[in-house]
């Protein structure tokens, strides 16, 4: 009965979703899976007894904290087995202006977790702790990061060109690895990049697809490892210039020139936005193997 009434509410849910704006959209989504969380572990205290369980703040063994994100449920945790810090992603709609069912929603986790098990082997990206995909709703445990690279960033002003180049370096030898096996990582961008509180080293998070890349960082003529590359080249603009643009500007451009004629030449075929042939019919853009090595190249002489 309490799974038919879920139900229901997803319905209703959906009803509302084709009505609202997108602010209030968020809002529902939010109040939806809080409210499920609720039902689920509610039934799972009555069912296993769990001593202590509050159902209101905790899922499983995990007591949830503050929210990591406004524009997803996604929440600051700590595992109450261990006292370790975490975070704990449920699943949202692709889209707040769009509904989805719950089904597509689980196998879009399944397949996050699946990719970053796949990848706990490359630098640089967030490690998978735990996926809980057959509770309802499900959720994945991803290690506890800090800022992300756009709150890192001054407005309109910019990080120096060393603290970009270290983004860079980051960045591309976790997509050197990811890359490695076939993959892609689908949605390269400021948010998505966190600082290890470990490591100090920037930090690859929330893998996207095809449907879900973010259009500032994206062209729909690029696919696959191409487009990591093109969003990896407009986030050096971001995170240089303190805005999000496709190219620098003509005179910051010829300033970078001036200093670093190489890097320059690398960014160009980074930022092409269409399929770029070269010789021997292979992609001209650069992999993320050999950003990185020339981006290594240029720290180690800066420093």
């Amino acid at each position: 009965m309490r799974r038919n009434r879920i139900k229901r509410k997803i319905k209703n849910m959906e009803k509302e979703m084709q009505e609202k704006s997108k602010a209030e959209i968020l809002e529902i989504i939010t109040q939806h899976v809080e409210a499920r969380i609720e039902d689920v572990f509610d039934m799972a205290d009555k069912k296993h007894s769990m001593p202590g369980f509050e159902s209101s703040s905790s899922v499983g063994p995990y007591k949830l904290l503050a929210r990591a994100s406004q524009e997803s449920p996604v929440f600051h945790a700590v595992d109450s087995r261990t006292g370790e810090k975490c975070i704990v992603k449920f699943g949202s709609p692709k889209s707040a202006l769009l509904p989805e069912t719950a089904d597509a929603i689980r196998i879009r986790l399944e397949e996050e977790s699946k990719k970053l098990r796949r990848w706990s082997v490359c630098p640089n990206v967030v490690r998978l702790l735990d996926a809980q995909l057959d509770l309802d709703p499900p959720f994945l445990v991803l290690e506890s990061l800090g800022i992300n690279l756009n709150d890192k960033t001054p407005d309109n002003e910019g990080l120096s060109f060393t603290e970009c180049l270290a983004v860079l370096r980051d960045v591309s030898a976790a997509l050197s690895g990811i890359h490695k096996f076939g993959d892609d990582h689908g949605d390269v961008k400021p948010e998505g990049i966190l600082m290890h509180l470990t490591t100090g080293r920037w930090t690859l998070t929330d893998p996207g697809d095809s449907d879900l890349s973010t259009d500032d960082y994206a062209s729909e003529h690029l696919k696959g490892w191409e487009a990591d590359i093109l969003a990896l080249g407009r986030t050096f603009i971001t995170s240089y210039t303190g805005s999000i643009d496709s190219q620098l500007d003509d005179l910051m451009r010829g300033a970078l020139e001036d200093e670093h004629p190489s890097f320059v030449r690398l960014l160009d075929r980074m930022l092409r936005d269409r399929p770029s042939i070269g010789r021997g019919g292979q992609s001209s853009r650069p992999s993320a193997r050999r950003i990185l090595d020339l981006v290594t190249n240029l720290l180690r002489n800066a420093g």
